[in-house]
């Protein structure tokens, strides 16, 4: 229940829910989690509203069938940012990031834009390093369980 009251008065322990996020009803934009982050101080009594949201892949134009539409999740690049409290370090993104934007010159809104991002990425990429996601392979998982369970999965597709 923590997580669906949006806003909280604690000397008279009155809780409600005032804040939304809205989205069309005939949107493309597939609304899969909604939680309320208590632990973001953002100056006031209430809390921020957290959602997740899928789009459909490019190209697909059927919304009917759930196993017609495929959905992609956002991905975000994480980089390391424990070394990043260090000043050697931020003085070195901020000279490499420096030398990298002066070096390029684009004449399109959007190829600056472009480049901006890519040097920003770039860069980080560089000085802090990208962090690495932990696989936790089960032991007993095998090519061949898996291409049992792919099996499965395309034959509940196709039926």
């Amino acid at each position: 229940m923590i997580h669906k009251y949006t806003w909280e008065q604690n000397t008279r322990k009155l809780k409600s829910i005032i804040d939304y996020n809205t989205v069309k009803q005939k949107s493309k934009f597939q609304i899969h989690d909604v939680r309320v982050q208590r632990g973001i101080n953002c100056g006031s009594d209430h809390y921020v509203v957290r959602d997740k949201v899928y789009l459909p892949i490019r190209g697909r134009t059927s919304n009917t069938d759930k196993h017609d539409v495929n959905y992609e999740k956002f991905t975000y690049l994480k980089y390391t940012l424990d070394s990043f409290q260090h000043e050697s370090t931020q003085y070195l993104y901020k000279r490499r990031l420096d030398e990298k934007l002066t070096a390029k010159e684009e004449f399109g809104l959007s190829e600056i834009y472009g480049n901006i991002i890519q040097n920003l990425h770039e860069t980080a990429k560089e000085v802090l390093g990208e962090k690495h996601k932990r696989q936790s392979r089960k032991m007993w998982w095998t090519e061949e369980i898996e291409g049992l369970v792919a099996k499965k999965k395309n034959y509940i597709r196709n039926r």
